[in-house]
């Protein structure tokens, strides 16, 4: 009798979970996983953000080569330039991309950095890193999670792999020299050992290179301007996905909210989204907008009582009237090689540079004063001592300026807002 039971429980509960089955359909679970999906997506691009933030603010971003140079002769170039003045080698984050390697359904964040010379030689790492619910760096080496070694010391090399299939994966090339005496003639004879990296199941693995069919190597370059082109990328993402970048940060409101009031604030800044880095060119607006507020004088007017040409181009990559104005002033010289890179990130030594420059030239001040921090470079330090006398800055504590970081548009309209205060009770 109690196995009767049993069998009629079991039948009972059988229909029941049928029942449920013919009224929810297993195929309603692909929106949950979807929704799952761009949400790690947003987690990701948040994380990597934060990642590349923190490498370019502590070796910052490396200096853009002669043009006419390719590949490794980019990075020799800085080597040799800054090694000879005693500095680093062409130190800075130097090349950054977003590659989903393998099989992986977010995009990794793939940098180099050249941290600067060792003996004798430059050094550069390149590192990626993934997320599945927390940051990952994966390395070839888990257990010591160093980077891989690329390019300078010339014992070893990174490159990007793609496969006919169309899976993308990294090849680490390591070379192996051999030397041989043939009639007091020294013979050098080169080996190599390639492995190739890529991403399964949210691992990085080591793939047989009979496993791949088709493939085809790309170099990492010498390029800085993909640093910012990534930041750029995340931000922007950043902003769509996540709609609190348009709020300022609680710390920030009630100045950023006087900024506002004041009329210092540009559209183009505060529609960008105030948790996000201040491009070059909104940063060039956001100064000559507080000029204009300070003087009482429209760029116009100030540019025909100096007789500078708005309409003449002072760069190959803008026209835009606020980057000239600030040309003719000595306020902003660019990046070189006549160019500006107006979508470009703007560091808080290079505000704080512009206010100090700006002072000086339409204000009669003497925008220079005693550093009180231990990371500005020598250009911008009696800037950025003149605005630490003023109270335009405090720094970030530890005695820091954190001269690379990124501005984010809240800092900005803070940074003019303090600046504005004190050009206004010196008139």
């Amino acid at each position: 009798m109690k196995q009767h039971k049993t069998i009629r429980r079991v039948f009972s509960i059988t229909l029941l979970l049928v029942f449920f089955i013919a009224i929810f359909p297993f195929s309603a679970l692909p929106s949950v996983q979807a929704a799952s999906q761009e949400q790690r997506l947003a987690d990701a691009y948040k994380a990597y953000y934060e990642q590349l933030m923190s490498e370019v603010a502590k070796y910052g971003i490396g200096v853009e080569p002669d043009p006419n140079l390719q590949g490794w002769e980019k990075v020799q170039e800085q080597w040799f330039e800054k090694s000879n003045k005693g500095g680093y080698a062409g130190q800075g984050v130097f090349y950054a991309e977003l590659i989903a390697f393998g099989d992986s359904p977010i995009p990794q964040l793939f940098y180099a950095f050249d941290y600067g010379v060792l003996s004798e030689r430059a050094v550069c790492y390149t590192y990626v890193f993934g997320y599945t619910n927390t940051l990952e760096q994966y390395s070839p080496d888990d257990s010591t999670q160093d980077g891989f070694l690329f390019g300078g010391h010339g014992e070893a090399n990174v490159e990007i792999v793609t496969t006919n299939s169309g899976e993308v994966h990294l090849l680490h090339r390591e070379y192996d020299y051999e030397y041989d005496y043939i009639d007091d003639e020294e013979i050098m004879t080169t080996t190599w050992t390639d492995t190739y990296y890529t991403v399964r199941n949210n691992r990085w693995v080591i793939v047989p290179e009979n496993q791949l069919e088709g493939i085809q190597t790309r170099p990492i370059a010498y390029e800085p301007s993909t640093v910012n082109a990534v930041l750029s990328t995340l931000q922007s993402s950043q902003n769509s996905m996540n709609p609190s970048t348009n709020t300022p940060s609680t710390w920030a409101l009630s100045e950023v909210n006087e900024a506002i009031s004041i009329g210092l604030v540009t559209e183009s800044l505060s529609n960008a989204g105030w948790q996000v880095p201040t491009t070059r060119l909104a940063a060039a607006n956001a100064i000559v907008l507080l000029i204009e507020k300070v003087s009482e004088k429209t760029m116009m007017q100030i540019a025909s009582e100096r007789e500078w040409d708005l309409f003449e181009n002072q760069f190959s990559d803008t026209s835009n009237p606020a980057v000239t104005f600030l040309k003719y002033a000595g306020v902003t010289t660019g990046i070189g090689d006549n160019k500006f890179e107006p979508n470009g990130i703007f560091t808080r030594a290079q505000i704080v540079t512009m206010i100090g420059r700006s002072a000086e030239v339409f204000f009669g001040v003497t925008a220079q004063g005693s550093n009180p921090f231990n990371d500005v470079p020598d250009w911008a330090a009696p800037y950025v001592g003149y605005a630490a006398d003023n109270n335009i800055t405090q720094g970030v504590g530890g005695g820091r300026f954190n001269s690379n970081g990124a501005l984010e548009n809240q800092h900005t309209a803070i940074f003019c807002l303090r600046a504005f205060k004190v050009w206004k009770s010196i008139e």
